[in-house]
């Protein structure tokens, strides 16, 4: 190795020998040391590289996501209103009165809102462009997440493919933001964005650990468990991160480095471990579950065959020829990959041949690629184990998928652009995987395109249609049958609404909410959790006595049919109820009955305000 390669080795390795390699001699140049420079402006060729990387990604995403206009999911209004409650004083409570549960899963990202609107950046009224702070927020929050992820693997892929990582980074990047489900939730209102970005954070620390020969280092293990709590903190299944670092100290355990792994796992689980103990006895004292009560409700089970079932509908999604053909590209990579490590080289017994490639292997980035891509399998493997343990989601487009369209695009990114330009693949088969690469990428499109139009005509429960629907319809109903805030049917505390879709609600309602879902009342949640319906209903009509009662769908075991139904409430339109007791206006009934406001409400309603207040009506 002479000189020019030799500083060449030291910069693309960082200084750190390959995993399972053996130190090699390294000519020693003696030279006055240069001195240090300042902070520079990056060149315009780093300035067009990077504007290329994170600008073309972000165009198309914006592009895509203003497909979807101003839709906000409606289950992350509950985060909202909690943020909402926590932000002006009154506690962890849906609205101000209401019990204390924990009826939101994702702690980090509600605290973000709580953050946001402390600072008067959320829930404040104020508007961009016309859009209010409840949809460009967490829409600007999700140009961050995608910028961020594509940065965060941009840094991991260099050690993997050089200086042809921007074009790993930047295919990872397009991948994502023409992807329908990771679109659709990351602007969801939901945690998606955090999520994606975390996720994306662990997998670059463990690639760039594992190329570069510093997986059990301190600050690496420590990292990885910060990293594996932060995602177990936004959202209950990212608790399964938390064993991507010590798998893959696993698979690439030697005898060499048998005590250092074993250091390396135990410190990140001391990392992870020691506040998530913390944070379950404070939620369990608060709380008095060691669950979420989301959990609760929707019955959460462990790992089943059932479960990882689901998984083949993600390959249906984004079509079988691109899974197939990246499963191939990756098996290609890493079987290439390895076999040009030094560790191959000596595995195989031969002291010349591993002298051999000893000698140039730490020239060539792609000698990495294989442990590094172990980093990246590992991750993708705990996001499909979290995918599967996860109850189905009536919600479409896969919400809980996420994390997986993040890890898998950008394995299949860095694999191909390692095949293309590595020189590991002949001419002619480069260009029959250019080809292939190229239809099963035109049919996923194809695909995607598809499943990207259906959720612009339906997308999943708009917090705006529930905002108006249940919140300010049923306001409306309390104003012209004569009930006001301080009604107090007999046998009841306060006026109360009792529905299944609850977002929207909180923030509009002049009632107290019981949520027949079970997400934020214990009661009902574990009465779902043992299917005991009938218990729902004596506990709505024995003991609460609803001033309003809402039913639909599955949400409607338990309360229609009962007979106390029929007693004990008159019907305004099918599935809106009121308690006979409350009506202070029986021709204002009457002229309901008729009227069928709820057939006023549009669904695909794009503005509900500036501001969702509580108390607001339709008009």
């Amino acid at each position: 190795m002479d000189l020019k390669q030799s500083a060449v080795t030291a910069d693309t390795n960082d200084g750190a020998p390959l995993a399972g390699s053996a130190p090699t001699a390294t000519p020693q140049v003696h030279s006055r040391p240069e001195p240090r420079r300042g902070w520079r402006l990056p060149s315009r060729r780093a300035a067009g590289t990077a504007t290329l990387t994170l600008g073309l990604p972000l165009l198309v995403f914006a592009v895509h996501a203003r497909r979807y206009g101003r839709w906000i999911v409606d289950d992350a209004a509950i985060s909202y209103a909690y943020a909402r409650s926590i932000a002006d004083g009154h506690g962890v409570v849906q609205q101000p009165g209401a019990p204390r549960v924990e009826g939101f899963s994702n702690p980090l990202w509600t605290g973000l809102l709580v953050l946001l609107k402390w600072l008067g950046l959320f829930d404040s009224g104020r508007t961009l462009a016309g859009w209010p702070d409840y949809v460009f927020v967490p829409r600007l929050i999700a140009v961050a997440g995608l910028l961020g992820t594509a940065g965060v693997l941009w840094w991991a892929f260099r050690p993997l493919i050089g200086e042809r990582a921007w074009l790993a980074a930047l295919l990872a990047g397009l991948g994502l933001a023409v992807n329908p489900s990771y679109v659709a939730w990351v602007i969801s209102g939901l945690e998606n964005p955090l999520y994606a970005v975390l996720v994306a954070a662990l997998a670059a620390v463990l690639v760039r650990a594992a190329a570069t020969g510093r997986l059990t280092s301190s600050r690496v293990a420590l990292a990885t468990g910060v990293l594996a709590l932060l995602c177990a903190l936004t959202r209950p299944d990212g608790a399964v991160y938390v064993g991507a670092y010590p798998l893959l100290l696993l698979l690439l355990l030697n005898r060499a480095r048998l005590r250092a792994s074993v250091r390396g796992a135990l410190l990140s689980g001391l990392a992870f471990g020691v506040p998530m103990v913390a944070f379950l006895l404070a939620r369990h004292a608060m709380f008095g579950l060691w669950v979420p009560n989301t959990a609760v409700a929707k019955a959460q089970q462990g790992l089943t065959a059932e479960g990882m079932a689901k998984v083949s509908a993600l390959v249906g999604y984004v079509g079988w020829p691109v899974v197939l053909t990246a499963a191939a590209l990756v098996g290609v990579a890493a079987g290439l990959g390895w076999q040009r490590s030094p560790g191959a080289a000596a595995a195989q017994g031969s002291p010349a041949a591993a002298i051999a490639q000893s000698s140039g292997a730490q020239s060539r980035p792609d000698a990495r690629l294989w442990p590094g891509l172990l980093g990246l399998l590992v991750c993708l493997l705990a996001a499909i184990g979290a995918f599967g343990v996860l109850e189905s989601d009536w919600m479409l487009q896969y919400r809980f998928a996420t994390p997986i369209w993040v890890t898998g695009t950008a394995l299949f990114a860095v694999c191909l652009v390692w095949a293309l330009g590595s020189g590991a693949v002949p001419r002619r088969g480069v260009a029959v995987l250019a080809v292939v690469v190229a239809l099963s990428v035109l049919h996923s499109g194809a695909l995607l395109r598809t499943q990207s139009n259906n959720f612009r005509a339906a997308p999943t429960v708009p917090l705006c249609f529930v905002a108006d629907r249940y919140g300010r319809l049923f306001n409306t109903y309390a104003d012209r049958l004569g009930i006001g805030d301080t009604a107090r049917p007999s046998g009841t505390s306060a006026p109360t609404l009792a529905l299944p879709d609850i977002g929207g609600t909180l923030l509009t309602t002049r009632f107290q909410v019981i949520d027949t879902a079970g997400l934020t009342d214990r009661t009902i949640a574990e009465a779902r959790q043992r299917r005991d319906f009938d218990a729902i209903g004596d506990y709505l009509f024995d003991q609460v006595k609803p001033t309003f009662i809402h039913y639909h769908g599955p949400w409607a075991r338990g309360i229609e049919g009962d007979p106390r139904l029929a007693r004990d409430y008159e019907e305004i339109v099918p599935g809106d109820y009121v308690r006979r007791d409350a009506v202070a206006d029986r021709q204002g009934l009457q002229q309901l009955r008729g009227e069928r406001l709820d057939k006023t409400v549009p669904r695909d309603r794009s503005s509900c305000g500036d501001r969702l207040s509580p108390g607001s009506t339709l008009g």
